[in-house]
């Protein structure tokens, strides 16, 4: 009997991303970063994992937060939002939560504070 993956482990090997689709997936997470606003540029790499590449996406919080998106990035002159992340969806930003969404901004976020007692 087979078993089924445990939620939220990576299924090994892992399948990969073809070398000559590189360039251009890259290439497309630049225009997708510029449609936010203000413009926002996660750290990306390619690296090599059970002999495949893949397309690794560091999004470390950033100095400008929060950021607004179209809310269809594919389409032309749509209305900016603000969403954050509720469980597995993400969600529209509004009233009281978009105003503590704007107070966050203003804070350190834990992982990148400083540790004076060490």
């Amino acid at each position: 009997m087979a078993t089924r993956p445990v939620e939220g482990m990576a299924i090994r090997p892992v399948e990969g991303v073809p070398m000559e689709k590189i360039d251009n997936i890259l290439q497309e997470i630049v225009g997708y970063n510029n449609k936010k606003a203000p413009n926002y540029l996660p750290r990306t790499s390619v690296e090599e994992v059970d002999g495949k590449l893949l397309i690794v996406i560091w999004c470390p919080a950033g100095s400008c937060r929060p950021y607004s998106v179209p809310i269809n990035v594919t389409a032309k002159g749509t209305k900016e939002y603000f969403y954050i992340s509720s469980g597995t969806s993400s969600i529209e930003a509004r009233g009281a939560v978009l105003v503590e969404l704007r107070e966050l901004a203003n804070r350190v976020p834990f992982d990148e504070r400083g540790n004076s007692d060490i």
